[in-house]
C-alpha cells in the first residue's frame, strides 16, 4: 500500500489536464488515491528526464571509443538535444506554475 499526503483540495487535482488537452479522471472518491494518481504521474515526469540522462551516457560510451563512429556521434547528439529540450521545458513550466498560477501540463 502506498500512502502519499499532498496539500491539495479535490478541485486542484480534477484540474490536471493530458498534453492532448484533455482532463485527467482520477477515478475513485477517497483524496489518498488522488494524491496516488498525481504523484505518479509528477514521479513519471522526473523519471522521463533520468531516461533521457541515461541514453546521453549510453551513447556516449559508443562515441568516445569510437565504436559505429558516425551514428554514435549523431544519436549522442540527438539524445543531448532532447533531453536538453526537455528539461529546459520542466524548468520552464513548473517555474510558470508556480509564479502565475498557469496550469501547463507536466
Amino acid at each position: 500500500m502506498v500512502t502519499v499526503r499532498l496539500a491539495a483540495q479535490p478541485h486542484d487535482l480534477q484540474s490536471l489536464n493530458l498534453p492532448s488537452g484533455r482532463s485527467l479522471s482520477i477515478e475513485g472518491q477517497d483524496a489518498a488515491r488522488n494524491a496516488a494518481a498525481a504523484a505518479v504521474l509528477a514521479l513519471a515526469t522526473i523519471c522521463l528526464l533520468f531516461v533521457g540522462l541515461m541514453t546521453v551516457y549510453f551513447a556516449e560510451f559508443f562515441a568516445s571509443f569510437n565504436l559505429l563512429m558516425p551514428v554514435s556521434q549523431r544519436l549522442l547528439g540527438f539524445f543531448r538535444t532532447a533531453t536538453g529540450c526537455w528539461l529546459m521545458y520542466l524548468t520552464y513550466a513548473i517555474v510558470l506554475n508556480l509564479s502565475s498560477g498557469m496550469r501547463l501540463p507536466l
